[in-house]
């Protein structure tokens, strides 16, 4: 017969010490809200060849993955059902392709290319090459400083360098206006960034590798909102990757005296 008694925390201060640091991590996390690849459902809708998934919604918007399927189109009556500049619109392609079939049109878009329709802009039919995965944001027009932009905004990813922010941390910025920025961040193996604050919600969605926001571990396909007030701790990807971001960049954030000697080293 196994005499042994249960180990309480009180018998082991060191077991007490751990489960207390976890507690005060769940609660600390608790106020982010984090999509898992393997949650949330992915809905059919009412329109055929469309897949979507929501990440987030709420009264100025919302953020969503969607799969298009080869031969359909994107659903811009879907999201602008009383036209343009009622919403504000931004897709990251995340894989596969899109095409403009006229020949005034804005041609193809790869992987990682960016679009955002301006106020002004006719939403030209845009058609899937290949089963596309996109990220797709929306925003109310008055809830945006998106939304003062008249001309819409193409980024070929490509075509555009990343720009030092830290040792082994390199953005790309997609749009900004005011102190919002939609840009996608590459973190070399190892990097890190500070802990930061939040004065805008703020949205990650992992491109490709891995990101630990403090203790929670983002993966490929894995979303997470930072609301507004809230804050970071130390992020650290120990395999590299590609996130893209929208919020507010804190200055916390910048190397600006690593960032001036990088760009020295590099035009010696």
């Amino acid at each position: 017969m196994n005499d042994a008694k249960p180990v309480s925390d009180a018998d082991d201060p060191v077991r007490a010490r751990l489960l207390s640091r976890v507690r005060r991590s769940i609660e600390a996390h608790s106020v982010f809200q984090t999509v898992r690849r393997s949650e949330g459902s992915w809905d059919v809708g009412t329109h055929p060849g469309l897949l979507s998934k929501v990440l987030r919604t709420d009264p100025s918007g919302q953020t969503l993955l969607m799969r298009i399927e080869a031969g359909h189109a994107v659903p811009w009556q879907q999201w602008m059902p009383q036209g343009a500049g009622t919403c504000v619109v931004e897709l990251l392609v995340l894989s596969g392709a899109l095409h403009s079939k006229h020949a005034h049109g804005i041609g193809s878009l790869g992987r990682l290319d960016y679009l955002l329709v301006g106020l002004q802009d006719a939403t030209e039919p845009l058609w899937s090459t290949q089963s596309t995965l996109l990220l797709v944001r929306i925003s109310q027009a008055w809830a945006t400083p998106f939304g003062e932009i008249t001309q819409g905004t193409l980024v070929r990813t490509n075509e555009q360098r990343w720009a030092p922010l830290r040792r082994g941390v390199r953005t790309k910025v997609l749009q900004e206006a005011q102190d919002l920025v939609s840009m996608l961040v590459w973190f070399e193996p190892g990097a890190t960034v500070p802990s930061h604050g939040h004065v805008h919600d703020e949205e990650c969605l992992m491109v490709d590798g891995d990101l630990f926001l403090g203790d929670i571990l983002l993966l490929e396909g894995e979303y997470q909102l930072a609301p507004r007030g809230t804050t970071h701790a130390e992020l650290v990807s120990e395999q590299g990757c590609i996130v893209f971001f929208h919020g507010a960049v804190d200055p916390v954030l910048e190397d600006a005296a690593w960032c001036e000697a990088a760009g020295q080293a590099h035009s010696a």
